[in-house]
């Protein structure tokens, strides 16, 4: 069923191998990929989809997500002990010493290149008129705008049982004389037309990206026509039909500068497919220079600049992971030959060749000095804050007021907090959430966040409110959900358990 492999609609074996080829596999182990996909699926479904909520769980866990910590929240910023002073000469000696192996600047490579690209060869072309409404004429069926079609909807995103008993109640309500705007407005649970009686404007095949949809909307042969329900990978719905616009041909001058950009693109196609040929014959029949290929193909001979195997912030065509290979490559590297011709994408090629090299060498102290100035002070900040934090929590388990410790730092005074309460990050409310609830005195609680600032945690009291009973339609709506999550739950434990019980050996090189 995979389109890749067909033609005309028809699985063809001559396309299946040679896509296969091209992606360097075998049908056998395309096959055997594709079985081990299938069974990998299977067994994920199996786990995640046997998973059971009951509603009192859900009610638990509502119980739980609502619910709110009476707290006051300190932080001490590792910035305040920032200070690149605090670090001497002699140690900043040490550490670049005692760290050598990091401060080598690799070997560095400087490449020339030719590239041909689609986009540039259509750059340079420049259609007359005649060329264009020649063009224009023979591929009418381009500048067609398709049929439209008006609709509105009532979508029901619940599971199947429930939405077509919903979406019938509907069907009966419609027969009855309701208008369908009115109860979209009531019932739809597309939050973006409902307000609009289920407007969704006007829509041609292949908008909404689902088949069901297309083949329901364009099947519906009158306006005002109501649809049966149909099921997509949306939910469930209802279509109105309320107006239809038929196909039109557009004129030339209205679609000029599209019509100008696909002969471009098509020309230049066929232009780069041509040059890509000669280029790879230039390239290889005179390896030791470009300028040939270049000269024939009217392309200029460009240059990187200095660049190294592992460096990530590249700029220009270095960055491609198939150029940076063949610049380090044995055969241009230290035969100084030109590339094979490199595929960037399916539109854009270059042939490289070795310029300049920079071997391997020593970075000076005095060229690394404020680096190493700088992470010496960032340690020595680090050290200091814990130090400071974990004091400060002490002489407060101890019976010391809070805001007088932390009066030189931040600090939030006691307030009621929810799971997402703002400003305070995911990471600080995750922390508190964990705190015991507090008998008689507050609770205290001190970490490193992941930026490096000392937080401290007081917690007065939980407030957990009433248990809720889940209505019909929170049952509906909630279970699918918990239990999707919890089912992911046990996949990722499931996942676990298999690692910590497989006997892995690594094996050095």
């Amino acid at each position: 069923e995979t389109k890749a492999f067909q033609v005309d609609g028809q699985f063809d074996s001559a396309q299946y191998k040679s896509l296969l080829a091209r992606a360097g596999l075998s049908p056998a182990s395309y096959e055997q990929q594709l079985r081990y996909d299938l069974l990998n699926r299977e067994l994920t479904s199996a786990i995640e989809s046997s998973t059971i909520v009951s509603v009192s769980e859900a009610e638990h866990l509502i119980q739980l997500e609502q619910q709110k910590r009476d707290a006051a929240i300190g932080k001490i910023s590792y910035q305040t002990f920032l200070d690149d002073n605090a670090v001497s000469d002699s140690e900043m000696k040490t550490y670049y010493e005692n760290n050598m192996a990091r401060f080598m600047l690799p070997a560095q490579v400087d490449i020339e290149y030719i590239s041909l690209s689609v986009s540039s060869i259509a750059e340079k072309l420049t259609p007359t008129e005649e060329v264009l409404r020649a063009f224009y004429e023979d591929n009418l069926g381009q500048f067609m705008r398709p049929e439209q079609r008006k609709v509105s909807h009532i979508l029901i995103e619940s599971d199947k049982e429930a939405a077509i008993k919903i979406l019938t109640a509907v069907k009966h309500r419609l027969d009855q004389g309701e208008q369908f705007a009115t109860i979209a407005e009531e019932l739809s649970q597309d939050t973006g037309s409902a307000g609009q009686g289920g407007d969704l404007g006007y829509i041609q095949k292949g908008v909404m990206e689902d088949d069901n949809f297309d083949k329901a909307l364009f099947s519906l042969m009158e306006v005002g026509q109501v649809s049966e329900i149909v099921e997509t990978s949306y939910g469930y719905h209802l279509l109105k039909l309320t107006d239809i616009q038929a196909v039109e041909q557009k004129s030339l001058l209205s679609v000029k500068e599209e019509v100008s950009r696909r002969y471009q693109q098509q020309e230049a196609e066929k232009i780069f497919f041509e040059q890509a040929e000669v280029l790879a014959e230039l390239s290889y029949e005179y390896p030791d220079t470009l300028t040939v290929a270049a000269d024939a193909l009217d392309i200029p001979i460009q240059s990187t600049g200095f660049f190294s195997k592992s460096q990530t912030e590249i700029a220009g065509i270095a960055a491609n992971k198939k150029v940076n290979a063949a610049a380090f490559s044995d055969e241009v590297l230290n035969e100084r030959l030109n590339s094979a011709v490199i595929e960037l994408s399916d539109q854009a090629v270059v042939v490289i060749r070795h310029k300049a090299y920079q071997p391997a060498k020593q970075s000076m102290l005095a060229e690394v000095e404020q680096e190493i100035r700088s992470e010496l002070s960032l340690q020595y900040a680090q050290q200091r804050v814990k130090e400071a934090g974990e004091t400060i929590l002490q002489k407060i388990q101890q019976g010391g007021d809070p805001a007088s410790l932390l009066s030189q730092y931040e600090w939030h005074t006691q307030q009621t907090l929810s799971r997402r309460e703002q400003p305070f990050s995911y990471e600080i409310l995750e922390q508190l959430y964990r705190m015991q609830k507090p008998l008689q005195s507050p609770n205290y609680h001190g970490f490193i966040d992941d930026e490096g600032n000392y937080i401290i945690l007081v917690l007065y009291s939980v407030i957990t409110p009433e248990k809720q009973k889940l209505t019909e339609a929170d049952r509906a709506e909630l279970l699918p959900y918990l239990e999707q999550n919890q089912g992911r739950s046990e996949l990722a434990a499931f996942i676990n358990s298999l690692k910590e019980s497989a006997d892995i050996a690594i094996i050095q090189p």
